[in-house]
């Protein structure tokens, strides 16, 4: 078994997904636990099988006993530790599980609180949410190590504002310490349609941008501790440890005189952080992370040789860009809908300016005291309007953020595999992608009419599809340009309320009645009056002139990480209504 961490580490993952699949079936997750042997036994032997498959079951428990055992118990002294706050919402963490921590008066990220109250198990797997824990009395409050070392960010996230102004101090405090929520949200769609979000939360790039500067001017082993106490300052996120896992196991290779592997350290640090925190696995910030790193690891060099007629200065970050983008695309297709296509610009030009910043904000949290602090905000001042004028002009030239359906999506990731497939010999799925790309007609023009039922952050929305028509009925107001243009909606209407009624001037002059039953269901009537009669299809289970159908839909948990999800379709054509679940 040549590189046995990446068999590993694949299997790990498999638990994780078993365990997902046994949540909702344990039919479900026999079968692809028998699929996944079946694919072992092809290619390795049987030792190494059962290796794998020991990984499988353990990683599979893992992630059972996070969600499962040892959850807070009604009335008991818990000990929380403030992880987070969004918004209204606190994030606690109660024995090394994350649970949303309701009736807390006050109370900083980094606190330790011992309280009794109750709690209510409702399960977020791709947020790691256990469930919900309502403080009925706090015995005590304290703070530790950790505790002042958050609160110092806090601190030096008010000077920061203070020396560099709010807008800019918020900026320069969130690229060096990660807290990115005090960002407006118009700055971060701009970063976004250029592809350079990421450089506003610490990552790896920070980590490695630490570990290179500490390094250079104090040496690799103290860089190693010092990048390590970065981490853990900046919040720790998966990224954060993925890179500096990495950048341990390239350090240990070279002091054991062993080759450094990237694809099995990247496997090594997935195992790894997979092991503390399965839900991770969801988490779309790891997934991105390990993408784009494998995609570096296994193209950049490929990439950086067919660039070799442009000056290095511009073919090495071409070549990562590029090389990030290989796996990171279809991932970002398929899991939100869309992708920006400025990403390459902003990458060339923002990311060195983005740099500076991270290099002088860091400088200036050593040197706030100082009488360097005005030489740092001097440089950061200029910096950061060339930032500011960079960001509006690329925004303006770049090409907007392209949304895809969940059918556009899927089809662009098939034709990139038969791209994949063709590239190693296999011809046969050549004209693969003609045959794919005939199946968005049906996106556009629907001969049929179909109602979508869907979930847009926890409030439903209906999608009434008629040829070339697709009206969005929903009662949300937070309907945003992903879902206007992923469905390709021409009119948004409000649901109103209860009962809901609408006629679609179809062939069937279809009237539609749906009804609020509770508990988040609902009945849906369909009427359909034929406006002429098929006498071809009258042999068949044709009901005539008139073709009346209930519809019960069930609410679904959400297990993905878009913020509009399908629920349920309904199709009605001449013949007969079809409810597909």
């Amino acid at each position: 078994m040549d590189k046995p961490l990446i068999y590993f580490f694949v299997s790990f993952i498999l638990g994780i997904i078993i365990f997902i699949f046994y949540s909702f079936s344990s039919f479900l997750a026999f079968l692809f636990m028998t699929f996944f042997i079946l694919l072992l036994v092809r290619g390795i032997s049987y030792k190494e099988v059962l290796i794998n498959i020991i990984i499988v079951i353990f990683s599979f428990y893992n992630a059972y006993s996070y969600f499962n055992v040892n959850l807070p118990k009604d009335n008991d002294v818990v000990k929380i530790r403030v992880y987070n706050k969004k918004g209204y919402k606190i994030i606690g963490i109660i024995n090394d599980k994350m649970v949303y921590i309701k009736n807390l008066k006050g109370g900083d990220i980094g606190d330790i609180i011992y309280a009794k109250g109750d709690f209510k198990e409702d399960i977020q797997y791709d947020k790691g949410i256990i469930g919900e824990f309502s403080l009925n009395n706090e015995i005590e409050r304290k703070q530790d190590l950790y505790s002042k070392i958050i609160g110092y960010r806090s601190f030096l996230d008010e000077e920061f504002q203070s020396i560099f102004g709010v807008e800019d101090g918020i900026l320069l405090s969130n690229l060096c310490f990660g807290d990115n929520s005090s960002i407006d949200i118009e700055t971060k769609e701009k970063l976004k349609s250029l592809g350079v979000i990421h450089v506003i939360s610490v990552s790896g790039f920070h980590i490695a941008l630490v570990y290179k500067l500490v390094s250079t001017i104090l040496g690799g082993n103290i860089a190693l501790i010092i990048t390590f106490f970065y981490g853990i300052f900046t919040g720790g996120k998966s990224s954060t440890w993925r890179a500096f896992i990495m950048i341990f196991l390239s350090k240990a290779s070279f002091k054991l005189y062993r080759n450094y592997d990237g694809v099995s350290a990247l496997s090594l640090a997935g195992i790894i952080l997979l092991s503390i925190k399965p839900y991770y696995l969801m988490d779309v910030g790891f997934c991105l992370s390990f993408l784009a790193t494998l995609g570096i690891v296994l193209f950049q060099k490929t990439i950086n040789n067919k660039l070799y007629k442009l000056p290095s200065f511009l073919r090495e970050p071409i070549s990562i860009t590029m090389s990030a983008q290989v796996f990171t695309f279809p991932y970002m297709i398929f899991t939100f809908g869309s992708f920006n296509l400025g990403f390459l610009i902003g990458n060339l030009f923002l990311v060195p300016l983005f740099t500076l910043l991270i290099i002088l904000g860091n400088c200036a949290a050593i040197f706030l005291n100082t009488f360097l602090i005005k030489y740092i905000k001097y440089f950061v001042e200029i910096i950061m309007q060339i930032l500011n004028g960079g960001i509006y002009i690329l925004h303006s030239m770049s090409l907007k953020t392209s949304y895809l359906s969940y059918l556009e999506g899927c089809i662009v990731i098939a034709i990139y595999i038969c791209y994949l497939l063709v590239k190693k010999g296999n011809k046969k799925y050549k004209y693969l992608p003609l045959f794919l790309c005939t199946l968005i007609i049906f996106e556009y023009y629907k001969p049929y009419t179909e109602i979508k039922v869907l979930d847009v952050l926890g409030k439903e929305a209906y999608i009434i599809s008629y040829k070339k028509r697709n009206v969005l009925l929903t009662n949300s107001n937070k309907v945003g340009e992903d879902l206007i243009k992923g469905y390709n909606i021409d009119e948004v209407k409000d649901i109103g309320t209860y009962p809901l009624k609408f006629n679609i001037k179809d062939k069937n002059n279809t009237n539609v009645e749906i009804i609020n039953i509770g508990n988040g269901e609902r009945k849906v009537s369909i009427t359909v009056l034929p406006m002429k009669e098929n006498r071809i299809f009258k042999f068949m289970n044709y009901r005539g002139k008139k073709n009346y159908d209930i519809i019960l839909l069930k609410p679904k948990k959400q297990v993905g990480f878009r913020r509009a999800y399908e629920t349920n379709s309904v199709i009605i054509t001449e013949f007969n209504i079809y409810n597909l679940k």
